[in-house]
């Protein structure tokens, strides 16, 4: 069986000595995992389709009663090069399809959470700069984006927060996102109600949001 469905890789993992395995989210079959053979050797033309937050058109070719499917090619729609130039909008692309990965069940399709995903990319490739204040800010906004469109809630606001800053951060475009001085505190709330979160749905905290945390302890100290 061979199925093309429009998808964005979210990881990717070397597999044996010259495969590739990539997790991809999809727009027509959810999170599913594709292995693309001899992707690692130099003359490979097939590279591009195994890159974190790659977004193409696969055709993937699945065995008889197969888990995993062989990735034979497509055409690429966006490998948003924008942001492969910038370190601080790869860090965050990559932490958005980490969150991804960790809160989709395989095989279970979600056209609003696929949405979201590509236009958050779209969105994070249109800053101009990402202000290094806010980093974490923009990754906060799609945990919580991600979090109400799977279904966890948290479409009012919480600890005191008001409802025009959550409307902000909930609907806002990320590249026209942007906080005053005096929303500090609110901010500082704002990565608390975040961090609970992944404590309590996720096994470990998502790995930027962690070494911001151990960074901010380590100034204080």
């Amino acid at each position: 069986m061979v199925i093309i469905d429009d998808a964005v890789v979210l990881s990717k993992t070397d597999f044996k000595e010259n495969d590739r395995l990539i997790s991809l989210y999809s727009k027509e079959h959810g999170r599913i995992a594709v292995r693309f053979p001899s992707v690692n050797k130099p003359n490979s033309k097939l590279k591009a389709f195994c890159e974190p937050f790659t977004q193409a058109c696969y055709r993937i070719y699945y065995r008889r009663n197969a888990d995993i499917g062989s990735g034979t090619g497509g055409k690429i729609i966006s490998v948003f090069a924008g942001i492969r130039k910038d370190y601080k909008k790869t860090s965050l692309a990559l932490e958005f399809c980490q969150f991804a990965k960790r809160l989709t069940p395989e095989h279970q399709p979600n056209i609003l959470k696929y949405n979201l995903l590509v236009e958050s990319l779209k969105e994070v490739e249109a800053v101009s700069q990402i202000d290094s204040r806010y980093f974490y800010m923009y990754s906060c906004a799609f945990v919580l984006r991600f979090m109400h469109t799977a279904g966890f809630g948290l479409d009012k606001p919480v600890l005191g927060l008001s409802k025009a800053f959550w409307d902000k951060i909930h609907n806002t475009p990320l590249s026209e996102i942007s906080f005053e001085n005096e929303e500090q505190e609110t901010l500082d709330k704002t990565r608390y109600i975040v961090n609970r979160f992944l404590e309590r749905y996720l096994d470990k905290p998502l790995q930027n949001i962690h070494e911001y945390n151990t960074q901010k302890a380590t100034s204080k100290s």
